[in-house]
């Protein structure tokens, strides 16, 4: 039983909802987001979709894909906690804060990548956090590389 049905929701209700709230100009980004798309039957849908999964590939068959915690461990690491007390300066060299929301209030909540180890509670909120971030990390990266032309680029992003 979801949390979604113990609410007394039915998923057809909830699939209404999400749908009224996503338009063509809507970003989705997640970790594995497709999954949770058909798992909802909301696949497919009429906006952009970026999946930390597929966009962060090694190569084009490699599957499955690499686990976010990996991700946010490699891509992020040293700019989690450490940045929280660096200049804003400083944010350029080491990649985007961590997003801002409640589970980066205190160290005990989470917020940090370096506390993202095997055996955790599974957060919801703080995978959306973490997908975000180094999506925007990797935009800022192929934006620095390739200016904010788009389509004419030698390489595969």
């Amino acid at each position: 039983e979801t949390s979604v049905q113990a609410k007394g929701v039915s998923a057809r209700v909830a699939r209404r909802a999400i749908r009224r709230h996503i338009g063509p100009d809507t970003i989705l980004v997640g970790h594995s987001l497709h999954h949770d798309l058909i798992a909802l039957g909301l696949s497919p849908l009429n906006c952009l979709i970026i999946d930390t999964a597929l966009l962060f590939r090694t190569t084009r068959d490699e599957f499955p894909s690499l686990p976010l915690r990996h991700l946010v461990k490699h891509l992020l690491h040293g700019s989690s906690s450490s940045s929280r007390t660096q200049s804003s300066d400083d944010s350029q060299t080491h990649g985007p804060p961590p997003p801002a929301g409640p589970a980066n209030d205190n160290e005990e909540a989470g917020g940090g990548a370096e506390e993202y180890e095997c055996g955790d509670v599974h957060d919801s909120l703080q995978d959306a956090r973490w997908a975000l971030a180094i999506t925007m990390l990797e935009a800022e990266k192929r934006e620095a590389t390739h200016g904010a032309t788009r389509g004419s680029c030698c390489c595969s992003c």
